[in-house]
């Protein structure tokens, strides 16, 4: 399991706390007012809306999981890889 960033923690506490105070119970974290979890559809309209707002290049939810999944990974593998050839120096 890969780590939540600190902010990435606040906001998924912040939609836990918000969809409790509505009385809003679902194992899952984004919700209508039914209690029911958006599908993908309604996920990717909802990413379009904004991508357009911002200007952001067009992409599927799977290409940004993919992309924000290998971005992570090569992350961690860039600093473990540091961590050993520093040591390595010592």
């Amino acid at each position: 399991m890969l780590p939540l960033t600190p902010e990435a923690l606040y906001i998924l506490t912040q939609v836990k706390f918000w969809n409790e105070r509505h009385n809003l119970k679902s194992d899952f974290i984004f919700l209508n007012e039914n209690s029911h979890n958006f599908n993908r559809q309604r996920i990717n309209t909802c990413l379009s809306s904004y991508r357009d707002k911002v200007n952001i290049i067009k992409k599927s939810s799977h290409k940004v999981r993919r992309n924000v999944i290998s971005n992570l990974l090569d992350n961690l593998a860039n600093k473990n890889q540091f961590s050993y050839l520093q040591d390595m120096k010592n």
